[in-house]
């Protein structure tokens, strides 16, 4: 943190420059306690489901299925992803707001599609911590203390997540910096020893390839999900928009940098076949790379990894439950942000229970789930070029250097992903029914409550 005071520097530039107040900057960016906080939340928040583990062995798999060709795909994702970022705040009205009153907020104001980020995050929120948490205790048990039971340890984790959400602001994030900063940590220590070995000592990998699959094409972005996670509004201004979009362009800019290196490395020590095919491919590269001290580290970074994931989870669902309230789109009860929360943790550990972390239903559940995150890209791609703004900002020219023609393309692309990734599934049919049923739900829950709040009115 010895940057600290230059990035806070740096907030009061912006805002000077921008003729914006200097109190007035992202929701995660306030003082609380006295406590000035600086850029490093909000890129903790936009990566924390960059950084779990599910996605550290998928980008194993992605290496292993579209060979050479990684970087260039990634780099195109990333293409996608800087223009979801743009897009997002362009569609957030408090991302415009300078006056300091309320506003909207929605991404899908005024329809029924309203509720549709929030399901998705409280979906993503229960299934993720069920396996995320069991699959960092079965990391602990084989990596670090083979006696301590796995279960045990994957409800130590989720207690300990649930007790994070109960103490200040400023405690919450640091932790969330601490997780993630954990993982980059160990992916950047990991690769300069990679390419170390890999480019300048006579190592000869196996050779065996895995023929290019069109799934490979597409799993970046599903690899670059939840940047939104820092930017949920609560009621008032974040700002000046184009600050918060250049920083969370930076975020992913930044993570997909440092994954391209990580592809590369995990290429010139494992081939291409035995990552395809596996689903512990971030433990088999870190293991090759550092032998017993790598799998160590890997193991550090799994359950830093799942901390930050489940954290940011947590930590996003609530602050949207409490816009939603000032909005009016649900009750308004102070505590209804923490019991959601403790609703979800409790969910989660009664699916602990059952047994149901490990198995493959679990995996499709996930899989959905993000995918429906993924069309909630699309939609604010799809709503954007059709131009239907909300507040008279959005009536003047496309800004930050957007056009049709981009947001079209990346329109396109996101849909045809969600389909190549649907149906390349193992279990396609059940990912559809998945996706069909939670926004259909969505949709008549969601038309039912706005229906019986206006008539309270």
């Amino acid at each position: 943190m010895g940057s600290k005071l230059y990035f806070m520097d740096f907030q009061n530039i912006m805002a000077a420059k921008l003729h914006t107040p200097k109190n007035m900057t992202n929701s995660l960016s306030s003082a609380e306690g006295g406590y000035q906080q600086s850029v490093w939340p909000i890129w903790a928040y936009a990566l924390g489901l960059m950084v779990m583990p599910d996605n550290l062995a998928l980008w194993g798999q992605f290496a292993g299925q579209v060979g050479i060709f990684a970087p260039l795909i990634l780099v195109a994702g990333l293409l996608i992803y800087l223009s979801y970022a743009t897009t997002y705040i362009d569609l957030n009205p408090t991302a415009y707001n300078t006056d300091g009153q309320r506003t909207d907020g929605c991404i899908f104001p005024e329809t029924w599609l309203a509720y549709y980020p929030l399901v998705i995050r409280v979906l993503a929120g229960v299934f993720l911590a069920t396996g995320l948490t069991v699959s960092s205790g079965y990391v602990f048990n084989e990596v670090f203390v083979y006696w301590f039971p796995n279960f045990a340890f994957a409800f130590i984790l989720l207690g300990g997540l649930v007790g994070l959400q109960f103490l200040s602001k400023t405690y919450r994030h640091k932790a969330q910096i601490v997780f993630v900063g954990t993982v980059i940590a160990g992916l950047t220590v990991l690769i300069i020893v990679g390419l170390t070995t890999g480019l300048f000592q006579l190592r000869v990998p196996a050779v065996e390839e895995q023929p290019m699959a069109i799934s490979g094409l597409f799993l970046p972005l599903l690899l670059l999900i939840g940047f939104d996670n820092a930017v949920i509004p609560a009621g008032k201004s974040s700002g000046s928009s184009t600050a918060t979009a250049k920083l969370l362009k930076s975020a992913i800019a930044v993570f997909a940098g440092i994954m391209i290196f990580w592809v590369i490395t995990a290429r010139l020590h494992v081939d291409g076949l035995r990552l395809a095919h596996s689903s512990i491919a971030h433990l088999i590269t870190a293991r090759e790379i550092g032998g017993q001290a790598g799998r160590v580290l890997m193991g550090v970074m799994i359950i830093a990894g799942t901390l930050a994931a489940v954290n940011a989870l947590f930590e996003s669902v609530a602050r949207l439950i409490q816009s939603y309230s000032q909005r009016g789109l649900l009750p308004q009860i102070r505590l209804l942000p923490k019991v959601a929360m403790l609703s979800m943790a409790a969910v989660a550990a009664l699916l602990m229970t059952t047994g149901l972390a490990g198995e493959e239903l679990l995996e499709n559940l996930i899989r959905a789930t993000l995918l429906m995150w993924l069309g909630k890209y699309g939609l604010i791609t799809a709503r954007r070029l059709w131009g239907t703004p909300q507040t008279d900002h959005l009536e003047q020219a496309t800004p930050h250097g957007q056009n049709r023609l981009q947001l079209a393309v990346t329109a396109l692309v996101t849909f045809t992903g969600i389909l190549v990734l649907a149906l390349t599934n193992d279990r396609p049919m059940l990912i559809m029914g998945i996706i069909f049923i939670s926004i259909c739900t969505v949709l008549i829950f969601g038309g039912i409550y706005k229906m019986f709040a206006s008539r309270s009115r």
